[in-house]
């Protein structure tokens, strides 16, 4: 790095670090507000570390969303601070672009979101779940009345699918309810039907009277038993609904429900575009930098009150976008591949159209 380059780099990293822990505290203060009642309610039968680690959890998830604005925010502050010291002159006369100085930056961003992008599973999206886990706990308590699921399509584990006409998420019971088996090459196995499964204990559950029918290459084998329990693999909160929204899924697991919806014949618009908007989401702090250094050029007034409302207006505008992509691509207008990157497309046309106009 150059001398102008790492000066430029640590102004905008310092205030970056500040700003990431200044978010998280807000998002901890926010969060024990929402949750209060809970807490009150359970307060004398929850241990304090339960406490601690329902926040700690949660931040390495929150940080894939404070991450992008905390970054928009520090490039748009700093540079619009140099411009207002007239210290971009200085640069401009130097011979180098700002696009040369600011390229630390740039490096720094597309690090940290091929970071993610390689972590998302075993660590954002793996502690962000763990989170979920004990806040469903929390729920799980004898004042809290937990809601029923009716006509249940879902995966389970090795492989399975589980339909179902009714689950008792209280009593733990489904009724009217076949299990597909899938084998490795996603090809139907065997299906069991039964009236009523019961939970046991962990994975084990019992069966009145089921029926099992295995596909062979003589054709259809038929067992029938009366009562029978067996360890299906699956907890009974694997079957909550809160676990099952789109939002607490990561893009490989995402993608893994597509695979195995496209193996039956079922609808995986919904996911594959989950899947392309949940990898572009992770990179949309490389089209926020390209949209930072442009902006940061427009004033020399007011830049802290100037940067807030960059990053308010611009995160409100790509929120829209993300989910117009999300249900463009759900109801099959867009390819799922252009509908999950349909913010950063239109960002990145914004930001060519911005450069095109100032030539930096």
């Amino acid at each position: 790095m150059t001398i102008l380059q790492r000066y430029i780099f640590f102004k905008y990293f310092y205030f970056l670090i500040g700003l990431i822990f200044l978010f998280i505290g807000l998002f901890i203060m926010l969060k024990f507000t929402e949750q209060i009642n809970l807490f009150i309610e359970i307060s004398d039968r929850t241990p304090f570390s339960e406490y601690v680690f329902f926040f700690l959890y949660e931040i390495p998830f929150t940080i894939t969303y404070l991450f992008p604005m905390a970054s928009l925010f520090s490039l748009v502050y700093v540079l619009g601070k140099l411009n207002e010291d007239n210290e971009l002159i200085v640069i401009y006369t130097a011979g180098k672009s700002i696009w040369f100085n600011v390229l630390p930056i740039f490096i720094f961003n597309l690090l940290f979101c091929v970071f993610m992008l390689l972590n998302e599973d075993n660590f954002f999206y793996s502690f962000h779940q763990q989170h979920m886990s004990i806040f469903r706990k929390f729920q799980d308590r004898d004042f809290f009345r937990k809601e029923d699921r009716v006509n249940l399509v879902q995966f389970g584990k090795d492989n399975k699918i589980y339909v179902a006409n009714h689950y008792n998420v209280n009593e733990k019971i489904f009724s009217d309810v076949s299990i597909v088996y899938l084998d490795e090459k996603k090809h139907f196995e065997k299906i069991l039907s039964t009236k009523k499964i019961t939970h046991k204990e962990e994975t084990d559950w019992q069966l009145d009277d089921y029926v099992v029918k295995e596909i062979t290459n003589n054709g259809v084998e038929f067992m029938r038993a009366e009562k029978a329990v067996l360890n299906l693999g699956d907890p009974p909160n694997a079957f909550e609904k809160i676990i099952h929204d789109a939002k607490d899924l990561s893009a490989k697991q995402s993608k893994q429900i597509a695979q195995k919806l496209e193996t039956i014949g079922g609808n995986s618009n919904k996911w594959w575009t989950d899947y392309h908007r949940k990898n572009a989401f992770l990179f949309i702090s490389l089209t926020m930098f390209f949209l930072g250094v442009t902006l940061s050029t427009f004033s020399k007034n007011a830049i802290l009150i100037l940067s807030f409302t960059y990053v308010i207006i611009l995160a409100f505008f790509y929120m829209i976008l993300y989910n117009i992509g999300a249900s463009l691509g759900q109801i099959k207008i867009l390819p799922p591949v252009i509908a999950g990157w349909f913010g950063n497309i239109i960002f990145t046309i914004i930001s060519a159209v911005l450069y095109y106009r100032i030539r930096l």
